[in-house]
């Protein structure tokens, strides 16, 4: 069975403003919470038709990066004044 989840689109990633993927500082990695092979992708708010999330497993929102879905583990906004300009996600394959 397939999982329901949203995948964040190829214009999202195709945004210049994007900055992505980017490894994790070995000073984070606790193999836990953070694996080596996690990324860190920042996305611009207004490239997405919807808020990233988290959830169960099953159900939780994905990204693809060079034909590969990864799972969005961590969602952190970064805000300009009232409005979430940017959001970094932690993502696993």
């Amino acid at each position: 069975m397939t999982p329901s989840r949203a995948v964040i689109p190829a214009a999202a990633r195709l945004n210049t403003r994007s900055r992505w993927p980017r490894t994790f500082d070995n000073e984070y990695i606790d193999g836990t919470l953070v694996q080596r092979s996690d990324l860190r992708v920042t996305v611009p708010a207004a490239s997405l038709p919807f808020v990233p999330a988290i959830a169960a497993s099953d159900t939780q929102d994905a990204i693809e990066i060079d034909g590969t879905i990864y799972s969005v583990i961590a969602v952190s906004p970064a805000y300009a004044g009232e409005s979430v300009a940017t959001y970094e996600l932690q993502v696993r394959g």
